[in-house]
């Protein structure tokens, strides 16, 4: 959820047998006037500044090219039209981007933008095996640019993280028996060597984050047998600080997403002695060794090794990383893959 005029980032999936005219979204509280653009782009204006539902790009999760979709606007809350909705395959409504075409079976697991406007998307082609790791590039008219083969373990998949400051993008292991690590592209997709110091202790970095306040790189994840979950990244040597950000002990928390604030603030999900289960959220406290407040968010649990595509397991290809969490200047945001809450950060 961005604090300015740029909308909601959601996609819908509708399975077999599911009918798009059943769904419908509301926007309520401080909303003074509602209309549609002429780009299809419905407006929401509020006294702070105007919210803007960016127009529906719609498409088959098993063939290429966009279905012709668009909002409809009724007494203030939206519907969609779809023109030709197969109910025998499985659509996807997504109004910030299209479907990644040219592969068999593509999952997008999470975006990162740059000052550019430019747009970076890391995905998976997955049809029952791990056939490959992806960046692409896009430019801010949708054009594609470039397209980055990820050359680490992709057995079990961890994320990417883009450094606005120096202009690079680090790219995780999830899981490494020796000690995960990251390794770096430029912004033209190409490699340039880095890539950070292993350490037994931590052994999965299941997601990374940019800390553009202080200029940190932040790996988070766990180990196997330790309750070191995170660490700080020294862009220039590769070591790696490691330490217990949550502040709980034992082993196998697995911190599965975390979000950074514009205040350096880091919030973070993860399991603690409920099978594995992401079930618990905490902002860190600044020394990264404990917790300001914990909750448990009390809605759906992430399986272990199981957060990406629907038959991962821990026997691989499997992973724990989910682009969960999202924060502004007033507020949290967590997503499970079936709810949404917003929490007061604070």
């Amino acid at each position: 959820m961005p604090s300015d005029s740029s909308g909601i980032k959601y996609n819908i999936i509708l399975h077999p047998g599911a009918d798009a005219s059943n769904i419908s979204l509301k926007y309520s509280g401080d909303v003074t006037n509602m209309f549609s653009d002429n780009n299809g782009n419905i407006v929401i204006k509020t006294p702070l500044h105007n919210i803007i539902e960016h127009s529906p790009k719609s498409f088959y999760s098993d063939a290429t090219g966009d279905v012709a979709s668009a909002y409809i606007l009724r007494d203030n809350i939206i519907t969609f039209y779809i023109s030709e909705n197969n109910q025998n395959k499985t659509l996807v409504i997504d109004p910030w981007i299209s479907g990644i075409t040219g592969y068999t079976n593509p999952y997008g697991y999470d975006v990162e933008y740059d000052w550019s406007n430019n747009l970076y998307v890391y995905y998976n082609d997955y049809s029952g095996s791990n056939l490959g790791l992806y960046v692409r590039k896009f430019s801010p008219a949708g054009a594609l640019l470039w397209t980055h083969v990820i050359t680490t373990q992709i057995t079990y998949e961890g994320n990417f993280m883009l450094d606005k400051l120096a202009n690079k993008i680090y790219i995780s292991e999830g899981y490494n028996g020796s000690g995960a690590t990251a390794y770096r592209i430029d912004l033209t997709g190409v490699a340039d060597g880095f890539v950070s110091q292993q350490n037994g202790s931590f052994r999965e970095m299941w997601d990374m984050a940019f800390d553009c306040n202080l200029n940190r790189i932040i790996g988070v994840g766990g180990g196997t047998s330790s309750y070191l979950n995170g660490g700080l990244i020294n862009p220039v040597t590769g070591a790696v600080s490691i330490a217990n950000f949550t502040g709980l002990f034992g082993a196998r928390q697995d911190i599965a997403c975390q979000a950074v604030d514009g205040q350096g603030n880091l919030f973070v999900v993860y399991a603690f002695a409920a099978g594995h289960m992401a079930h618990l959220i905490s902002l860190v406290n600044s020394t990264l060794d404990g917790y300001v407040w914990q909750l448990n968010h009390g809605m759906y649990g992430f399986n272990e090794c199981e957060n990406h595509a629907p038959d991962f397991s821990c026997l691989g290809p499997g992973s724990n990383a989910f682009n969960g969490l999202d924060v502004n200047n007033n507020y949290l945001y967590f997503y499970d893959g079936q709810g949404l809450a917003a929490y007061n950060k604070a």
